[in-house]
């Protein structure tokens, strides 16, 4: 595993002074990162090797096995009230870069924090909001294939990045990848979602919302400028802010 001063050499200068910390293991890095936060406020970034209670959207188990992945968490960022919707899609946008900028590897986002090859999911995102208002976001990416497959409930295929690990550690160099392009983005929210536009997956394909009150299938359409779902139903075009999609 790297420490924190490895991954500070493969930062911009801007990122000397965020507190990184490393470690092999953790429960979840979103639940110690947002135990951190409500006692200190500065940007900060937590980084595992493996998560033994990783949790996904609606408290889903997030299978974060050692070696094969990278599970992160960076909180105390600021950003303005009204691009706050935009976390979740600037974090997947981001990733998607990365992916691209280190393994050539191109990738898909499905609304609104599954990023994608194909129909197979090889990175989920969590941002949470404390009630202090202090902001984080989760990131897990299965960058080569694990020994065992994951004995939890999931919606989608496991993929992984690459088809077998490289030959050198990876792990650092695509956490920098990341927060350099995911700090750029928040710097130009109004970049976030024409970006996320050009990768995002299920485009006009009829999907199944789940997560709301009641049943809900159309075509996805596209994406509002704040991060919301488009969606053609029978009862006409919808916009939604919440829940999460499934292929019908």
């Amino acid at each position: 595993m790297f420490t924190a001063q490895d991954l500070k050499q493969a930062l911009p200068q801007q990122f000397q002074s965020l507190e990184v910390t490393c470690v092999a293991r953790t429960t979840s890095t979103n639940q110690v990162m947002a135990a951190n936060l409500l006692h200190e406020s500065h940007q900060q970034l937590l980084i595992a090797g493996e998560q033994t209670q990783g949790v996904g959207r609606r408290g889903k188990a997030f299978f974060s096995p050692a070696h094969t992945g990278i599970y992160f968490t960076y909180g105390g960022f600021g950003l303005a009230e009204q691009h706050l919707s935009l976390i979740t899609p600037a974090a997947g946008v981001a990733l998607t870069q990365a992916a691209f900028a280190l393994f050539g590897v191109t990738t898909t986002i499905k609304w609104v924090n599954d990023v994608l090859i194909g129909d197979q999911k090889v990175a989920g995102i969590l941002a949470n909001r404390l009630e202090n208002g202090q902001v984080l976001i989760g990131v897990g990416v299965n960058i080569a294939p694990a020994a065992n497959a994951p004995d939890v409930p999931i919606d989608l295929p496991v993929g992984t990045l690459l088809k077998q690990a490289p030959t050198t550690d990876a792990r650092l160099s695509l956490v920098a990848s990341w927060l350099t392009h995911f700090d750029q983005l928040l710097q130009h929210p109004e970049t976030i979602m024409p970006t996320f536009r050009q990768h995002a997956a299920w485009l006009n394909r009829q999907v199944d919302v789940m997560g709301l009150n009641h049943p809900l299938t159309g075509v996805v359409q596209g994406f509002a400028d704040d991060g919301a779902l488009i969606l053609a139903t029978d009862h006409g075009i919808q916009t939604l802010n919440s829940g999460s999609i499934r292929l019908h």
